[in-house]
């Protein structure tokens, strides 16, 4: 009687394991990527010179919508760090900033990733 009660015991247990991890487990269905405004930014400045240095500063603010609550925190990342930086700006961080560096010429991707792997991608054309 005492092996039937044990067994049983264990098997209550393990489908409750089983039933937590399963109902634990939580997709982002219906979502592959994310979007990201604006998708593509000319800054467009001109060459500021003074003194011999070329001056060019600038931010522009970025959103990330997201469908899925569970998906934050999100990661942001910028491509070439020389050329500027990323600044998360909220705890979820579903708002960054990017501010491109004095003198710098180029094209820079700027990339979100949430924790389900899915990401999105802006371009700033500075």
């Amino acid at each position: 009687m005492k092996n039937k009660f044990v067994l049983v015991w264990m098997a209550l247990v393990l489908v409750s394991m089983a039933a937590w991890v399963w109902t634990g487990c939580e997709s982002a269905a219906g979502k592959d990527g994310i979007d990201i405004e604006p998708a593509s930014v000319n800054l467009g400045l001109p060459n500021v010179v003074t003194n011999g240095v070329t001056n060019i500063t600038s931010i522009v603010q970025f959103k990330a919508f997201v469908t899925d609550p569970l998906a934050f925190p999100l990661q942001w990342t910028v491509e070439n760090n020389t050329m500027g930086e990323i600044i998360p700006g909220s705890e979820y961080g579903s708002n960054a900033t990017y501010r491109a560096y004095s003198g710098v010429l180029g094209i820079n991707y700027i990339r979100v990733r949430d924790q389900f792997g899915n990401n999105g991608v802006a371009v700033v054309k500075q």
